[in-house]
């Protein structure tokens, strides 16, 4: 059993159903930091009707005697209960993360592009690189090598 209700000495009936209380030996769950440790046998009062399960004040005081350091799920009689949930575990993900090996390749690039990064474009036959050329240089060789020889089309 996880929870139990406060009882005032004396109610003789169920608040909820109002139905007749008798005396059982049953065994509540002790919790600590949210899991269940163990469980601990008592006598408490139940309803014969709706089963919910009652100690007065004295019972209670023996519960937490029998499990020092331990919370019990104990709720004040007629009040809605706050419910302490044991933790359950992260669930395990089947995901398999892809792996980071691969084949060391020569000739970088993809070979379905049919090899068209290695080879060298028309304005760089011509001479016209970014690296190692200042504005100048490259704005010379556009004017005078790249539009006469590829059109305005080609070399833009």
């Amino acid at each position: 059993m996880a929870a139990i209700w406060r009882k005032p000495e004396d109610a003789e009936t169920c608040y909820r159903c109002s139905g007749t209380l008798t005396k059982e030996t049953t065994e509540l769950a002790s919790f600590k930091y949210g899991k269940i440790q163990s469980y601990v046998q008592t006598s408490v009062c139940a309803c014969s009707t709706c089963k919910y399960v009652c100690a007065n004040e004295g019972n209670i005081s023996q519960i937490k005697k029998q499990a020092p350091g331990c919370q019990f799920q104990i709720n004040d009689w007629g009040a809605v209960p706050k419910i302490i949930s044991p933790v359950t575990e992260p669930k395990k993900h089947d995901f398999q993360w892809p792996s980071t090996y691969t084949l060391e390749t020569l000739k970088p690039g993809n070979k379905s592009d049919g090899d068209r990064f290695g080879l060298e474009s028309p304005l760089h036959k011509l001479g016209y690189k970014i690296t190692d050329s200042n504005r100048t240089k490259r704005w010379t060789i556009l004017e005078n090598e790249a539009l006469p020889k590829l059109g305005l089309r080609k070399s833009s």
